[in-house]
């Protein structure tokens, strides 16, 4: 699996908004500076992210964004898919074809891959990134 930009920075930006939530309202540029992503990208994606109910966000001087839901309760699937991150591999999905109108002789596997995958996704919180309790 290979995550782009848009889904590993959505990620990296939310863990920090977990760790500085005592800093609420937690403004982009702040986190822009610590992650060393563009304001301008993280615009875009913290859009996406309260457009999905994770985050909130205030207006104003001293405005900035929370987080709409506890860290434990966020998964790492929910960021991912807020920012319409795909969570399989290129091409084998299901029953469709992978190659013109068949399925490769390695769909299975690729089918297994990406369940075992979005399964994991599912059950890390943004909680247990942050307690380096990741069980895989």
């Amino acid at each position: 699996m290979r995550l782009n930009n848009r889904g590993r920075y959505a990620l990296s930006a939310i863990i920090d908004l977990v760790l500085h939530v005592d800093e609420v309202p937690v403004s982009l540029k702040n986190i822009s500076e610590r992650q060393l992503i563009s304001s301008s990208y993280l615009e875009q994606i913290f859009r996406r992210l309260r457009e999905s109910g994770l985050v909130t966000s205030r207006l104003g001087a001293h405005g900035g964004y929370a987080m709409g839901k506890g860290a434990s309760e966020i998964t790492v699937s929910d960021v991912l898919r807020a920012v319409d991150e795909q969570l399989t591999t290129k091409g084998c999905v299901g029953d469709k074809p992978c190659r013109g109108d068949v399925r490769c002789n390695c769909h299975l596997l690729w089918e297994k891959v990406d369940n075992h995958f979005e399964q994991m996704l599912e059950r890390v919180t943004l909680q247990d990134i942050v307690d380096n309790n990741i069980d895989i």
